[in-house]
């Protein structure tokens, strides 16, 4: 796994759930320390290794279709089924962000850069679409800035190159695709990340005030039209406390998108595809409903592609399972305890 340097300050702790016996050894999660990322602000929570179920079931898939067909009316089996096989996966002891990076934080950031340019493009063009009427970050006297009254809604119009970058400079990584859905839906293997029925007060989803009509659920009304504050719905937390991992934006990952590597993933700490086009996004989104809001579910767009819906969170790399690997004594030294 990728080495981090990053220094946090304790801020509270809180208890994780109980795991579920797949028939082989799996730690028991212990108490979950939340510290405060010093680089930005950021708090992270600690999600105890583990081994859990990955992807769906084939009957997981049928119910993934009929949520989509009574959403949508017309979907396709094949939609879903690059969430399968089913497959049990092994993961580390890491750190994930409690919830999506900020448009505040993410000025922040690229008020650190330099203004390295690229023919007609600067590095931070790569990074996020400034000139989107969807940002809500702002440049003015030669500064970036959240706009008044988003500093804390997850920063949208980022690239998978930027989303990288962004959490490099944090000291941290982008999450692996198994890590997002274990942290999302733990060894329980929860539909979403509160459980196995639909809420639509748990999340930020295409509700009754969402623009798009020809698909918007009339039957809930989350109180936003578009993004909300990141950490607006605590009800909808995961089984360690990680908030936002459904709705309001999808959020890049680490790895490459295979639509069948589930079928080769390899059991301990997976990386994903060696190569491809896609890069993977999780989680669903304010443009979307409970189909896409379930934890299995995989979405894939060029690592080049900045939307209105995309945005991000980060992970970190805990210090003994870096030691472990074998990293340099410097790296291990400066890592997250």
């Amino acid at each position: 796994m990728v080495a981090t340097t990053a220094v946090v300050t304790l801020v509270s702790q809180t208890a994780c759930g109980a795991t579920r016996d797949l028939g082989h050894a799996t730690p028991e999660p212990t108490a979950t320390n939340e510290h405060s990322r010093l680089e930005d602000g950021m708090v992270t929570v600690r999600v105890p290794g583990g081994d859990f179920e990955m992807g769906s079931t084939d009957a997981e898939v049928d119910q993934a279709l009929q949520l989509c067909e009574g959403a949508y009316g017309d979907c396709q089996r094949d939609w879903f089924e690059d969430e399968q096989p089913a497959h049990t996966v092994s993961l580390d002891t890491f750190r994930i962000d409690r919830t999506e990076v900020t448009n505040a934080q993410f000025a922040a950031f690229l008020n650190a850069q330099s203004e390295a340019a690229e023919g007609d493009l600067t590095w931070a063009d790569v990074m996020v679409d400034l000139n989107s009427e969807h940002c809500r970050i702002e440049r003015a006297d030669e500064r970036f800035r959240a706009e008044e009254g988003y500093s804390d809604h997850p920063a949208v119009m980022i690239s998978w190159y930027g989303a990288k970058a962004y959490c490099a400079w944090a000291g941290a990584r982008l999450p692996t695709e198994a890590e997002w859905e274990y942290a999302a839906r733990g060894p329980k293997r929860s539909v979403y990340p509160w459980g196995d029925a639909f809420e639509g007060t748990r999340l930020n989803s295409c509700d009754a005030s969402c623009p798009f009509e020809d698909w918007r659920d009339a039957a809930y009304d989350d109180g936003y039209a578009r993004t909300a504050p990141v950490g607006t719905y605590p009800d909808g937390a995961s089984w360690c406390g990680v908030l936002d991992m459904a709705g309001n934006v999808w959020e890049w990952v680490a790895d490459r998108y295979g639509a069948d590597y589930y079928a080769r993933s390899p059991r301990r700490n997976p990386q994903g595809p060696d190569s491809g086009r896609f890069r993977v996004q999780r989680g669903g989104s304010w443009t979307a409903t409970l189909r896409d809001a379930r934890s299995a579910r995989r979405h894939r767009y060029p690592a080049s592609w900045q939307d209105h819906a995309v945005g991000f969170r980060c992970a970190m790399t805990l210090r003994r399972e870096l030691a472990a690997s074998g990293a340099p004594p410097s790296d291990v030294r400066t890592a997250v305890p």
